[in-house]
Order: C-alpha cells, then sequence, then structure tokens
C-alpha cells in the first residue's frame, strides 16, 4: 500500500520549469506529505503563457493507523485554467480529483493575483459527476522581505465542499503555515482544522510543526 501511495505522488508531480515545494508536516494527530505549486506553462520562447498547472500530490498517515483502521489517505488533483491578461485574473477551470475513494471530474472558474511575495488563486467549481459538490478553494501565500535573505512565509489554504443533491454533508478544510523562509527552506508552525455534517459540524484539529524546501 505504502509504495503504491509513494509511486502515485510521483506520478502527479510533473516537472516544468519551475521550483517544486515538498512539504512534511507533524501533527499531534497525523502526518502529511504535501507537493504543491501552481505555475504557469512557458511557451516556446520560454515566456509564461496563458495556460496555468495547479498540481498537488498529497499522503496524510494517522498515528493511529492499523492494517484495518485509519489507512493512508491520498490526494491527487491536477487543474488546467486558461487565462488571458484580457479577463483581469479570470479564467476557466478543468479540474481532476483522485483519493482512496475515486476520481472526481469538476469544472468551473478561477482568479489569479500575485506579485514578487504574493500569491492568491482561487476557484468555484463543480463536479460533472451525478449527485455533485460544488467546491469553493482558496489559497494565499504571503512572504514580504525581513532581512538578508530571511523573509516570513504566511500561508492559509481553504476548501468549502456543499453538496448540490439532498442528503449529502458539507465539509470544511482550512490549512494555516506561519513561519520563516531561508532560500529554499521554509518552517514553523501549523494547523490543519477539518470540519463536517450536516446541522452540527464535527470539528478535527491537527496542529504541529511544518519543514518545506523547493527543490
Amino acid at each position: 500500500m505504502m509504495k503504491f501511495l509513494l509511486s502515485a505522488l510521483l506520478l502527479f508531480t510533473i516537472v516544468i520549469e519551475a521550483q517544486i515545494p515538498g512539504e512534511v508536516f507533524f501533527g499531534d494527530k497525523k502526518a502529511t506529505v504535501d507537493v504543491l505549486f501552481f505555475k504557469p506553462f512557458r511557451d516556446s520562447e520560454g515566456q509564461n503563457s496563458d495556460w496555468v498547472l495547479f498540481n498537488r500530490g498529497k499522503i496524510t498517515l494517522d498515528y493511529k493507523m492499523t492494517p484495518d483502521n485509519n489507512k493512508p489517505f491520498f490526494v491527487g488533483m491536477q487543474a488546467i485554467s486558461y487565462n488571458p491578461a484580457a479577463l483581469g485574473g479570470f479564467g476557466p477551470v478543468a479540474v481532476s480529483l483522485i483519493t482512496n475513494d475515486g476520481m472526481y471530474p469538476k469544472l468551473g472558474m478561477q482568479y489569479v493575483k500575485f506579485s514578487d511575495d504574493f500569491m492568491f488563486f482561487g476557484w468555484l467549481i463543480c463536479e460533472t459527476l451525478k449527485d455533485p459538490d460544488l467546491d469553493l478553494y482558496l489559497y494565499a501565500k504571503y512572504t514580504p522581505l525581513i532581512s538578508g535573505k530571511t523573509r516570513l512565509f504566511a500561508q492559509i489554504e481553504a476548501n468549502s465542499a456543499f453538496p448540490a443533491w439532498a442528503g449529502g454533508e458539507p465539509s470544511l478544510f482550512q490549512c494555516l503555515r506561519l513561519g520563516l523562509k531561508w532560500d529554499g527552506f521554509q518552517t514553523g508552525i501549523g494547523l490543519d482544522l477539518t470540519q463536517k455534517g450536516k446541522g452540527e459540524l464535527k470539528t478535527t484539529e491537527n496542529t504541529g510543526l511544518f519543514v518545506r524546501y523547493e527543490f
């Protein structure tokens, strides 16, 4: 099982002309290995094109894992969007989500804005399958210079899934990271917060330390 999950993580890490950050998070309940990047494709002249790739591979390991319960959970997500300057950061996006539970194709709209030390993007997408969920995904990263090669590292990620069919349960996920960045390394404290349920949300918190490196 572990060999399969690690192989799947590598398969979803597409090599393009960009730095690829990999993170290990040691929480009080679970540990995660996460590779996530958002980069434009390059054109034939080596310049950024209007086509943008979002890529994620994530494995979650529960400390209470047994052969039958709390097994490793894998998430592989790829999205391709078209973001011409004329649309002011907006553009259509197609998303493929693969987890232990199956594959979920999604379509929707995306918004992107970034500078040297700030990046924000988000999308509103809907599954193309029967009994779909409507997803609102937001990601923001801020890395202002402190001094020399040292920068603040602040990141927030939130995903809200709302069922578009009767009987479904909404689920909310927030991921917070706060620390320091030096060259390709980032380290600090983190919080993963998961909420799920209909009527009354069941909340699970996972707090700990993260270490990231940009390969």
